[in-house]
């Protein structure tokens, strides 16, 4: 008599998705089938476009308060670094770590990362659809259903809209299951501002960057239409509409020490880049004491953020009130949450694949230990 076969159904062929399908049929009986869905033409599409192609699987600096949440930073503490270095050298990849502690695929290239993961899911006979957007999830008597697909657990690996179209079709059927929805909107982005930039248009400044009670240190880089770098990336995580960044453009000094070093016009024009100066005089009407302030304070209105095409991450997403700390469902038992889709959104450095890699691998441990 042939054995009962464990089905397993994963939405979404991202980094979550095709690790969480890797492992688990690794780890679990053999009974254990696993089918992937994907919307697009290929999997990990999303992939290709971490750490400016070059894949930045995780960092060597983790630790508490790079998460906009205590559930990040929990999954993180099970899951370090060195773990996901090792799951990665099962797969064939070797990996080597930057100064900033960035960790990267040796060949520097985020196709290496996906076509293991790839071939590591197509040989272990792993089905996977794609140009497959699933529109409904159906729970009956114990079971997901999928159009004509039955299955005993599924995982919601969908990811979010960040660098996509999505349109949160998955988010809307969670909601609909009882799941709470934070609200989202694009992260680790540009910001448009209502003060004009376009003269000050490719220049980089060191700066301070402050807005509601966060605060970073970084590259500041002026566009056509205002801000963006790493700085700014950080910052975005935490703006809305309406807000106001605030710009230290020398905060090793304090004011009174400002009023020393730059005792006339002709010192604070050679300070910054040539452009930067004139537009700090114009807010200043030529004042030197105003313009010492706004080197201080050189605020910039939020118009709005970059859309979610030119995001890294979605911040908000579903509650993770409403999830355990094995990523199943706390109201739907067998259902997984995975990665992105999840209110949980990490500085830059690698944080958020990191994130989607360790949901990934403690929910495919959990469910193949609970199989055996």
């Amino acid at each position: 008599m042939d054995k009962i076969k464990t089905k397993i159904g994963v939405i979404g062929g991202g980094a979550s998705g095709l690790l969480f399908s890797y492992l688990v049929k690794k780890l679990a009986p053999s009974t254990v089938e696993v089918c992937i869905f994907e919307k697009n033409d290929k999997v990990g599409k999303k992939i290709l476009a971490t750490g400016n192609g070059k894949c930045n699987l995780s960092n060597a600096n983790l630790g508490a308060g790079l998460y906009n949440s205590r559930f990040g930073e929990d999954i993180i503490s099970k899951i370090d670094e060195k773990y996901v270095k090792n799951v990665f050298l099962e797969l064939g990849i070797i990996t080597k770590t930057d100064k900033k502690g960035r960790i990267y695929p040796y060949s520097l290239s985020a196709n290496s990362v996906l076509d293991a993961l790839y071939e590591a899911n197509l040989n272990l006979n792993n089905k996977i659809i794609t140009n497959y957007e699933v529109k409904d999830i159906k729970y009956e008597n114990k079971m997901f259903y999928i159009d004509e697909f039955a299955f005993d657990y599924l995982i919601m690996a969908c990811g979010g809209k960040a660098n996509t179209k999505n349109n949160n079709l998955i988010g809307e059927i969670l909601t609909k299951f009882g799941h709470k929805w934070v609200a989202d909107h694009p992260g680790l982005c540009s910001i448009e501002t209502v003060d004009a930039t376009a003269s000050l248009n490719g220049i980089k400044v060191k700066a301070n960057v402050s807005i509601n009670n966060h605060n970073f240190d970084g590259e500041v880089l002026f566009k056509n239409n205002g801000l963006s770098g790493i700085a700014i990336f950080e910052a975005s995580r935490y703006v809305k509409s309406g807000d106001i960044i605030h710009l230290d453009l020398m905060s090793e000094y304090d004011e009174a020490a400002l009023a020393k070093l730059i005792p006339d016009l002709k010192t604070f024009n050679h300070t910054f880049p040539k452009m930067v100066a004139k537009d700090i005089l114009a807010r200043a009407n030529n004042d030197l004491n105003k313009a010492i302030k706004i080197i201080k304070d050189y605020k910039f209105s939020v118009k709005k953020l970059a859309s979610y095409e030119n995001a890294q991450i979605m911040v908000g997403g579903i509650d993770t009130d409403d999830v355990k700390n094995s990523l199943e469902s706390k109201l739907v038992p067998n259902l997984y949450i995975l990665g992105e889709v999840l209110n949980v959104d990490g500085t830059c450095g690698g944080y958020n694949l990191h994130f989607a890699w360790a949901s990934a691998i403690i929910a495919s441990k959990n469910i193949a230990d609970g199989l055996k």
